[in-house]
């Protein structure tokens, strides 16, 4: 039996037994990854011995490499964990009995209210490059720069095991229209992929969809640093730069939940570097061992994106008493509109088309580094070190709001009156999971509507964590000689494993990196 037939397997049977769902779903609605210019293990792999001259007498020296590298993630559970705290989901009707502790509410998709089916979610995140980088340099001075143009594509990929497709089971009439409604869509890949209309719902889901495979090419951001060796000594250096970043990548948008992002999210950087080395063993003038360090600490500006986000929870800090707490994934749950005399319209979306929003993002501190062992055999270069990388959580601020007394959660309410006319009725307290359709009446606010508003909207929901991540890499490259302080081509092979490290486990979202490894090729000339 082949791997993924016994996963489909063992999920199918996970329907029969709610129990192993009994953990609460979380998650973010975002995820900014590492920018593909930020790599000090690429930067200064190979190319250290090209980056001051080598040639004492020579007062201008410098150095250009192109560095085509491809990247693709391991540990899709670790992502999956990320936006859902687990890569495995159920999604059930609200006339399905005994509905599990977890289990996403299906009516809310356009899938049947006997729909019934269970999930295996399995991230993926690719990246091809061609890195320039170009350095010169002046006597103690110097100024390099480099920027990677850049294909990205991400997915996350669905694997679903359907019990029920709930085509039989029309909507119950005033549930989502006067009439009966035949359900539109049999399956959860081709809901939250698509979106789907029918009856009042007069929107097709339009942000936080997934399962198709995107992806895009641009110029990654282009990283400037301007620096000065402020220490030389015959068995070492160090040096400091200012550097910066100027955005030319990608601008989320929020159509897609996990988003192929170009460079840092299109934030302007700036802060300062570090270049050190220092001989711990030499023999024969072309033979020795080296100790290099490469640190970089920037600030990521404010910069005006669009992020989706959900309504506020019990823990969260905008949770008051008479706050409904409606929690993680409440953007996916369907609102009625209201008119100005707090009337329903006749029309119900899905919330997150209207908690999709503007915002001013910034990031207080990035910091990159590297530390790294250099082994010169002649014509021959081996380098082995490790890189960290870390970055703390964005901060936002929403730069539009919400509608004020415009739109009220149906959850399982209905959207029609048996006596003919529209219905009123909200239910604040709607979860993503939603309630069995029998409940219909004690889950309704007493006094409708109910409206949600923008002092509702978890701000955090939609801001990507703080991350970490280790990573070690090598790299072997071949140097032809210098002749007479001429030029010097070189041509190498590196590779790299970037692991995700937030800890405690305990702590919840704690997966908020992407591990993933690479392959370069390095080739370029000193001179």
């Amino acid at each position: 039996m082949n791997k993924k037939l016994l996963l489909s397997l063992l999920i199918c049977q996970s329907t029969l037994c709610s129990d192993v769902f009994t953990f609460p779903l979380h998650g973010k609605t975002f995820l900014l990854t590492r920018s593909q210019s930020v790599n000090a293990a690429r930067d200064l792999a190979g190319w250290h011995s090209n980056i001051f001259p080598t040639c004492k007498e020579k007062e201008w020296w410098g150095s250009f490499t192109v560095t085509p590298e491809y990247i693709h993630s391991f540990r899709p559970d670790q992502i999956a964990e990320y936006f859902f705290g687990t890569p495995l989901l159920q999604i059930s009707g609200s006339q399905v009995l005994a509905r599990g502790y977890n289990d996403i509410l299906a009516d809310y998709f356009g899938l049947g209210q006997t729909f019934r089916s269970s999930l295996y979610l399995k991230p993926i995140l690719e990246n091809a490059l061609a890195d320039f980088r170009f350095h010169i340099g002046h006597k103690r001075w110097y100024l390099h720069a480099h920027a990677p143009i850049v294909w990205a594509k991400s997915e996350i990929l669905i694997e679903e095991c359907i019990e029920n497709n709930g085509l039989t089971t029309p909507f119950e009439p005033l549930y989502m229209d006067a009439n009966t409604i035949t359900p539109v869509v049999s399956s959860f890949c081709q809901a939250i992929s698509q979106g789907a209309v029918y009856g009042q719902i007069t929107e097709p889901l339009e942000f936080g969809r997934f399962g198709c495979p995107q992806s895009t090419t641009k110029l990654s951001e282009i990283q400037v640093a301007l620096g000065w060796i402020f220490l030389e000594r015959p068995n070492g250096w160090m040096s400091i730069n200012a550097r910066g970043s100027i955005p030319t990548g990608t601008r989320p948008n929020g159509k897609v939940l996990f988003e192929p992002i170009v460079g840092n999210g299109h934030h302007g950087e700036l802060g300062i570097g570090f270049y050190g080395q220092g001989l711990l063993w030499q023999k024969d003038d072309d033979k020795s061992i080296s100790l290099w360090l490469e640190a970089n600490f920037t600030h990521l500006f404010n910069d005006t994106q669009c992020r989706s986000f959900d309504l506020c929870s019990v823990c969260d800090d905008c949770y008051n008493p008479i706050t409904p707490a409606n929690g993680f994934g409440s953007r996916y749950i369907l609102a009625k509109e209201f008119n100005s005399s707090g009337n329903y319209t006749g029309e119900t979306i899905p919330l997150i088309n209207r908690t999709t929003l503007l915002a001013n993002i910034s990031v207080d501190i990035q910091v990159d580094f590297a530390v790294m062992f250099a082994i010169d055999m002649g014509n021959w270069t081996f380098d082995i070190g490790y890189n960290g990388w870390i970055r703390s959580g964005e901060r936002i601020d929403l730069k539009n709001c919400l509608s004020a007394n415009r739109f009220g959660l149906k959850g399982i309410q209905n959207v029609a009156l048996l006596s003919g006319g529209l219905s009123n009725v909200t239910e604040s307290k709607a979860t993503l999971h939603g309630d069995e359709f029998s409940a219909q009446i004690l889950v309704a606010d007493t006094n409708p509507p109910i409206f949600t508003n923008n002092a509702q909207i978890d701000v955090n929901s939609g801001a990507s964590s703080r991350m970490l991540t280790h990573k070690i890499f090598t790299h072997a490259q071949y140097n032809w000689h210098r002749l007479f302080c001429t030029t010097q081509p070189f041509l190498g092979i590196g590779f790299e494993v970037e692991f995700e490290g937030n800890r405690p486990k305990n702590l919840q979202p704690n997966k908020n990196g992407v591990s993933q490894w690479g392959i370069w090729l390095k080739a370029g000339t000193g001179y």
